[in-house]
């Protein structure tokens, strides 16, 4: 069974960023995670959660973390138009910058900063989870 070790309810804003931080370094502190995987955890939900931000046109946005079998799991819930960024191709890394096409990169470091990451659409909310092994 998951433990939901914390919620977060945040307004749909860049202002309420911080607290989305001190979210994540709060349960990772509460599952004993090392340095460098809190920052590769925080860096996804904060890309995550910027993309929803800027892009979404969502009015409502939950963080909700789970321990379980020594994974770290932060499930980001928003109501706004549906996206499933893991059907967003990988940006071509090995383009010049000026011949990348925009955008891609947020979305790139979520994948790589996770050891899991997956997607669903429900109740007209998009369910972005972020794992972690801790």
């Amino acid at each position: 069974m998951k433990d939901i070790i914390q919620q977060l309810e945040m307004n749909v804003s860049m202002e309420d960023m911080p607290l989305m931080k001190d979210f994540v370094f709060s349960v990772a502190e509460k599952v004993g995670m090392s340095e460098r995987r809190l920052q590769q955890i925080r860096l996804a939900v904060e890309e995550a959660v910027d993309n929803i931000v800027h892009y979404s046109g969502a009015t409502t946005l939950s963080l909700t973390a789970t321990h379980q079998l020594r994974r770290l799991r932060i499930t980001i819930t928003d109501n706004g138009t549906p996206f499933n960024p893991l059907e967003m191709p990988p940006p071509e890394l090995n383009l010049p910058g000026a011949q990348r096409k925009i955008g891609g990169l947020g979305i790139h470091f979520i994948r790589q900063m996770s050891d899991d990451v997956s997607y669903r659409r429900e109740d007209e909310k998009n369910i972005l989870t972020i794992t972690k092994i801790v």
